[in-house]
């Protein structure tokens, strides 16, 4: 029988600690290899392989704050395994983070380890508790607050890989997370003071926090705790861009992109 998607479970692994890595909708491992070639006179040609790479990347419902937090310190290395393979020794390259008004808040990730191994192939996984809505989320312009009504960060960050004299990486120059995102909200009377923002040196960058609830089950549906919280915080926001978009019906819509000076999540 061929193998789907329902046969292939997902793990992320730092020491003895297994995260709770949610419910994975698409998962993409890849190996990639580089070739040098050589062309001299009379057109003589030569190749060679002069490099592996190896990343593993998805996207998932966030179902447990803890993993966000392992993932954005730039220090942590994992294993991510994934059915029989495992991406090992493997460091965030960038975490995009998203959610709205209907849609739980999720993650897409994209690792880059080491090595690929082969492993027993994952039976189960720890059960995923479940995911997280928003129930809460604002940001004020000009002293008007306004509906949040979708937003998506960024997380990226330069990660070099050192081979010395092995095709395979042998360790990595990791940069600082630089953060960016588009905050769209939905004007309670005026968009003047949305569209304008603040856009001088001289003024206060933005804040915006976002707060989601989720009430998990067992396998046997019943509940685990009293209901669960997240809190996304962003400060040092600066608009770089912004413009409504409005038709004869429904609400006007303004997407702002800026960049964030710091992220933290509790």
């Amino acid at each position: 029988m061929a193998l789907s998607g329902a046969d292939v479970y997902a793990r992320i692994i730092k020491g003895e600690t297994t995260y709770d890595c949610g419910l994975v909708s698409d998962a993409k491992p890849a190996i990639k290899t580089s070739t040098l070639q050589r062309i001299g006179i009379g057109n003589m040609k030569k190749s060679r392989i002069n490099a592996h790479d190896y990343e593993c990347s998805w996207s998932a419902d966030v179902s447990d704050g803890i993993l966000l937090a392992a993932l954005l310190n730039k220090d942590n290395v994992f294993d991510v395994q994934l059915h029989d393979i495992a991406l090992t020794d493997a460091v965030v390259k960038s975490l995009r983070l998203a959610f709205d008004e209907r849609n739980p808040l999720t993650y897409s990730i994209d690792f880059v380890g080491k090595d690929i191994e082969e492993i027993t192939a994952l039976a189960a996984v720890d059960y995923v508790k479940g995911f997280f809505v928003m129930s809460d989320a604002t940001i004020t312009f000009s002293g008007s607050a306004n509906t949040v009504t979708k937003v998506d960060i960024n997380a990226q960050r330069e990660v070099e890989i050192i081979r010395g004299a092995s095709l395979d990486p042998q360790d990595f120059s990791k940069g600082p997370f630089v953060f960016e995102g588009t905050v769209t909200v939905s004007p309670s009377s005026s968009f003047s003071d949305v569209l304008k923002g603040k856009w001088l040196p001289t003024d206060t960058p933005f804040t915006f926090s976002a707060a989601f609830s989720a009430q998990f089950y067992d396998e046997n549906g019943d509940p685990l705790a009293s209901q669960t919280t997240i809190t996304i915080a962003c400060s040092g926001m600066v608009a770089s861009e912004t413009s409504v978009s409005l038709g004869a019906t429904g609400p006007v819509e303004i997407p702002i992109k800026m960049s964030i000076e710091n992220v933290i999540l509790s």
